[in-house]
């Protein structure tokens, strides 16, 4: 019996201890957000404020999501929406009691594009023949704003000016369509009424009056278009003062080097008149690797670094197929990329005074020398893009990078000879500094490309 109460009195001290060491429990937090809406609109670039508040004095963390990326760790955060669209914000708040969490749908909207035009209403009156100008100022959402102006649907301006002269009589539809970089676009619309006159002799050209240039052999091809005034209308063209041709169209090849004046007369049964010129230089073109499929053996590769590739930079300033690729990437040592332009071949050299070739030079802080080998004299371009230049910061200034740049090499001014007689050959060295020595490794890619190796009388 006594044995009994012995072990019933230790069971009760063991309960009684087990309850005093029961574990206080943590309290969830309770929260109040401070934007109450689940879903929200904004205007891109718009900063939003989102804060979670516990309300029972608990301890408690926080984490900030948008589209499911991590932004912030604190009770309150600021967003910036940078790009239209849809995102999701989501907020957690977390202690060892529980977990409340909070989502919010957020549709953020463009700048609205807002424009006004130099010409109100609806309609546009005019004459045939007359130019309209119609002009628009952006007043709201001015990003990247991209114009376009059409005429029945043909797109011809792409400017914040519209400039056209109406030739046809007639009804058209004059149609301005904008967008900006938010997607958010505006229009308008107007009725051109152009009322039918009789017009002045107006002749368009192609290519349009002024510098042409060809090479030995080329046909010349000048082509008219008649806008108004063509009744009786003859033609007159003359090169060097000479009447060659009294067609529409000018074409003539010419194989002799030289510079040519190329003039054109117009006369309608009104006796109107339309007077043009062109001036023609007329180049000898040694090489432009448009039918090579190995290096020409014209061109010796000193490096060898020099390989006939498809042009990978085809620009308005160079459309050739083909190009010289002066490649030195693979090799750790300064040197300048030097190659040959053998001249032996050539029986008139005492016609040429300058060499103009095509480069491109990409991000590379070359400065392509010459030198006519015979006199080791090393010799930067005279011009440079039709530009000269004195100083290297001038240099820097008129060349195009990621571009094509042409190059001309004048005797006279560099070399102090008259002409390319007795020269037997070009050498070109393109990876060199300004002062002439073999340019530095470090922020070269050491490739560069040519074209289109040109003789000038």
């Amino acid at each position: 019996m006594q044995t009994r109460m012995l072990l019933l009195g230790m069971l009760l001290f063991s309960l009684g201890s087990c309850s005093e060491d029961k574990t206080e429990e943590v309290a969830a937090p309770k929260v109040e957000f401070t934007v109450p809406d689940d879903t929200i609109t904004v205007t891109v670039d718009e900063q939003v404020t989102f804060g979670a508040v516990v309300e029972n004095d608990v301890e408690a963390q926080y984490i900030w999501y948008v589209n499911g990326v991590q932004i912030s760790s604190e009770a309150t955060v600021t967003h910036t929406f940078s790009q239209v669209g849809y995102y999701t914000v989501r907020c957690e708040v977390y202690n060892d009691g529980g977990r409340v969490a909070r989502v919010y749908k957020v549709q953020v909207n463009g700048i609205p594009l807002a424009v006004e035009f130099s010409v109100p209403g609806e309609t546009i009156s005019c004459d045939q023949g007359d130019e309209v100008r119609v002009s628009v100022t952006v007043t709201g959402g001015d990003k990247a704003v991209q114009h376009s102006w059409s005429i029945d649907g043909t797109v011809v301006s792409e400017g914040a000016e519209f400039v056209h002269t109406f030739m046809d009589a007639g009804s058209f539809t004059l149609t301005y369509s904008g967008v900006n970089a938010d997607k958010m676009t505006a229009t308008k619309s107007w009725e051109v009424q152009v009322a039918e006159v009789e017009l002045p002799l107006t002749i368009e050209f192609t290519p349009a009056p002024g510098a042409i240039d060809c090479h030995s052999g080329d046909e010349v091809v000048i082509a008219t278009s008649v806008l108004g005034g063509a009744d009786g209308l003859v033609h007159e063209w003359k090169v060097d003062g000479n009447v060659v041709s009294d067609a529409a169209e000018f074409r003539q090849t010419f194989s002799d080097l030289g510079e040519y004046v190329i003039s054109y007369v117009g006369v309608n049964a009104k006796q109107e008149r339309v007077e043009k010129s062109w001036s023609l230089l007329v180049s000898h073109l040694v090489e432009d690797l448009e039918d090579a499929v190995d290096l020409p053996s014209i061109l010796l590769d000193q490096n060898a670094s020099l390989f006939v590739v498809e042009n990978p930079h085809v620009t308005a300033v160079n459309g050739s197929a083909k190009v010289l690729k002066s490649d030195m990437s693979s090799s750790s040592h300064s040197t300048s990329g030097r190659f040959f332009l053998d001249l032996s071949g050539m029986t008139d050299l005492a016609s040429y005074s300058a060499v103009r070739v095509k480069v491109w030079i990409g991000t590379n802080s070359y400065v392509p020398y010459l030198q006519l080998l015979d006199l080791a004299i090393n010799r930067r371009p005279t011009t440079l893009n039709g530009q000269t230049y004195s100083t290297e910061e001038e240099w820097r200034q008129i060349v195009r990078t990621n571009e094509w740049n042409i190059l001309v090499y004048d005797l006279p001014e560099s070399y102090g000879r008259e002409n390319l007689d007795g020269v037997v050959t070009l050498d070109f060295r393109p990876m060199s500094d300004f002062v002439g020595n073999n340019a530095a490794v470090e922020n070269n890619d050491r490739i560069l490309y040519y074209d289109d190796f040109e003789f000038l009388k």
